[in-house]
């Protein structure tokens, strides 16, 4: 048969607590435990072929911290996700040519969101010793990360999953300063790639990528937070009381990767650039 199955089933749990020695009331807790199980199938037709699958995730996590205001933030989450996927690989007859068009559609089950993924990637060799390469695609999660970007050094890995839309801000200024709603905690991304790869004195290969990722939906832990959310201070501007802040944001960069394979010899060296 030309039809291969594969399957996963799997299980973690992370845990952590944190409190600042030369501070009391500064203390954090998290914890995130999750199973997943999901079968890929595997279509071979001559040189193409065919991937397409199906996943559920099921997620729990649970986060606590007191930030210096004394504000308490508490949360507890617990989320389902479907997914299923399908891309085509096609080989040109000549192989100079590969081409990786996908699809994946989400669905967010716990907050009734769909999202649909579309995503590509190519390659062509130009000849034995040069290949240019390239990628896009649309990407979303509802897992984020609760460390705080003003530590000199993050002591503390917090998650916090799908917070509920009632703990956002219900509009938020985008990069162009533009009056946005909020409508979903799905954070989302588009992301292009593209590089070249080069092998040359018959031993070293070249690999150079340069990327851009548009961050168009970034959720963030509200460290300006004082008052609760409550009727008493209803009349108070969001970005002192609501849980959570909403984001834009933008990252470029580029990764160059030297190699040196020979017999049983094998080195590499990485340099990265990023800004953002």
């Amino acid at each position: 048969s030309n039809l291969m199955v594969e399957g996963i089933v799997a299980y973690s749990n992370y845990q952590i607590n944190f409190t600042n020695p030369t501070l009391e009331t500064d203390s954090k807790y998290s914890t995130i435990n999750g199973a997943n199980m999901g079968f890929t199938f595997v279509k071979f037709f001559g040189k193409q072929e065919m991937r397409f699958g199906v996943e559920g995730v099921t997620t729990n996590t649970e986060y606590q911290v007191q930030n210096p205001y004394y504000a308490v933030i508490n949360m507890s989450r617990s989320t389902i996700d479907l997914g299923g996927f399908v891309k085509y690989k096609f080989v040109s007859k000549n192989k100079k040519l590969l081409l990786e068009p996908s699809l994946r559609l989400q669905y967010y089950a716990t907050l009734a969101v769909f999202s649909p993924e579309p995503r590509i990637a190519a390659k062509w060799n130009l000849n034995k010793f040069f290949r240019v390469k390239g990628a896009a695609g649309l990407y979303s999660q509802t897992l984020m990360s609760a460390n705080s970007d003003r530590d000199v050094v993050n002591l503390f890995y917090g998650f916090i999953n799908a917070p509920e839309t009632q703990d956002l801000s219900k509009n938020y200024l985008d990069k162009n300063g533009e009056l946005q709603s909020v409508n979903s905690s799905i954070q989302k991304a588009n992301h292009l790639v593209a590089g070249i790869e080069l092998d040359f004195l018959k031993y070293f290969e070249l690999d150079l990528e340069v990327y851009q990722k548009f961050f168009n939906t970034i959720i963030n832990v509200n460290r300006d937070k004082i008052f609760e959310d409550n009727t008493t201070n209803e009349s108070r501007p969001d970005e002192y009381k609501k849980t959570f802040v909403i984001e834009q944001g933008r990252a470029r960069g580029f990764d160059v990767v030297l190699k040196y394979d020979r017999k049983r010899f094998y080195f590499w060296t990485v340099y990265s650039l990023t800004l953002n």
